[in-house]
């Protein structure tokens, strides 16, 4: 292996599209963990219905015949995540102007999410044999499919990604994924082709338990400047379920890592995920992972070792996801690593931490930061090194913003693939720092990217 130097009608249907649609592009920072373990950004569920104290939930009640001022209070219901509300005053509004197909078609949308699918299709049935705009009747075909596949007993969607990269020190970019030894004293900068892939399904198998399955896979390509090949891919199936108000899931898992064109490393194991909803709007989550791995040409072997770095490496984190508003969500977690070695120097444990922000801006679009940071304190010195104990800190940080390319049409709504297909770009840095001889690094990077989501 050699170490070589990402009008009214009109304003009410794109609520709509909004409501559902917007939650599905930004969820490229998934940061929600909802009750089965799945992240997202736009979580199915309601906030508490409106009370007394609200002060447009009084006019509401002493004016049910202002079609005009039960729309708006829709719309503020449903922009401050309160579903439950936004149902009832299109409801009533409904009631006094049975034929505004649009905001039918806004009801509908909230009944989705309410996960209302009985209610939500005789919606979409009323709207069947109606005259609409061509874009409100593929409104009405998207959504019939959405209730659809959240009603049957099986799911599965995914992604595909295909983008060009930019980073100023390539080489100690690519040491935050994997262990580049003592590090590579030249720095360049570099050019790369970035495609990744993921595909995730999921049946029921009883009352409140289902089987899923995961795979993704990332590969890096060097255009210009240093050998940066990397190719990743990760596979888990396991059961989920609900047990005393908490979500479970347990999985086995398999990761394979190759860097240079060569073979580098191949992890199998389990892992458990814990998740309980605190709230509407809050949820804690839990996960515990312990793999076996297995290193080839790391360039260390001992006769009756193999490889050095071969051993058993658990990982153990804590967190908690949180909706600030309807559009923006935050997370936080923290966790603990320990790696077992069959040559102790190549054994390390650490503490870990991250966060993540993300905003839907209106149109599908979203914006999202997200950092993180890892200490390796190696459990002894390398004496084919030197006599200094190895402790390293790597930090990654990045920021993204993104939008589908319905956004940028002139109503911002499509209705058609134009709304799963998004032009995404981010900028990162990367960062370590170590002890002599061991040797820091940084590295500023550029991405952009086309992603294509589909399923649900």
């Amino acid at each position: 292996m050699k170490a070589g130097a990402w009008a009214g009608g009109a304003v009410v249907s794109l609520g709509a599209v909004m409501l559902l649609g917007a939650g599905a592009a930004a969820a490229q920072t998934p940061i929600y963990l909802s009750a089965d373990g799945r992240a997202s950004i736009n979580p199915d569920f309601a906030d508490s219905p409106p009370v007394a104290s609200d002060p447009d939930y009084g006019k509401v009640l002493v004016a049910p015949d202002d079609v005009e001022f039960n729309l708006a209070y829709a719309r503020s219901r449903a922009s401050a995540g309160d579903l439950v509300g936004a149902a009832a005053a299109l409801e009533r509004l409904l009631l006094n102007r049975p034929n505004w197909h649009a905001a039918r078609l806004f009801y509908a949308a909230v009944l989705i999410r309410l996960d209302d699918l009985q209610a939500a299709r005789r919606e979409l049935a009323l709207l069947k044999d109606v005259q609409l705009t061509p874009e409100q009747t593929a409104e009405v075909a998207k959504y019939t499919r959405q209730s659809e596949r959240r009603d049957a007993g099986s799911r599965l969607s995914g992604q595909v990604a295909l983008g060009v990269a930019y980073d100023s020190n390539a080489v100690g970019s690519l040491a935050n994924a994997v262990n580049l030894g003592a590090g590579i004293p030249i720095e360049d900068d570099g050019l790369s082709v970035v495609a990744s892939a993921s595909l995730s399904g999921a049946t029921r198998i009883g009352s409140g338990a289902e089987l899923f399955a995961q795979i993704s896979g990332l590969s890096k390509s060097d255009v210009s400047g240093p050998d940066q090949r990397y190719v990743r891919g990760d596979a888990q199936i396991g059961v989920g379920f609900a047990a005393g108000g908490v979500g479970v899931r347990v999985a086995a898992v398999a990761r394979d890592v190759s860097i240079f064109g060569d073979h580098y490393q191949f992890d199998y194991g389990g892992r458990v995920e814990l998740s309980r909803r605190l709230g509407t709007r809050t949820a804690l989550n839990a996960s515990l992972e312990v793999v076996d791995q297995d290193y080839d040409n790391a360039g260390f072997a001992l006769p009756g070792l193999g490889d050095g770095r071969d051993g058993t490496r658990i990982d153990g984190s804590i967190g908690i996801s949180t909706r600030l508003t309807a559009r923006q969500t935050l997370s936080f977690e923290v966790g603990y690593d320990d790696k077992d070695a069959d040559y102790l120097p190549f054994a390390y444990r650490g503490p870990h931490a991250s966060a993540a922000y993300a905003a839907l801006l209106g149109r599908g679009g979203y914006a999202s930061l997200s950092a993180q940071v890892r200490r390796y304190n190696y459990r002894a010195a390398d004496l084919l090194i030197s006599p200094v104990k190895r402790r390293d800190t790597r930090s990654f940080f990045r920021a993204a913003l993104g939008a589908p390319l319905s956004a940028f049409t002139a109503s911002g709504v499509t209705s058609d693939f134009r709304e799963r297909l998004l032009l995404e770009g981010a900028i990162n840095y990367n960062r370590r720092d170590a002890r002599l001889p061991y040797l820091d690094y940084d590295s500023v990077g550029a991405e952009t990217r086309l992603i294509y989501r589909f399923g649900g």
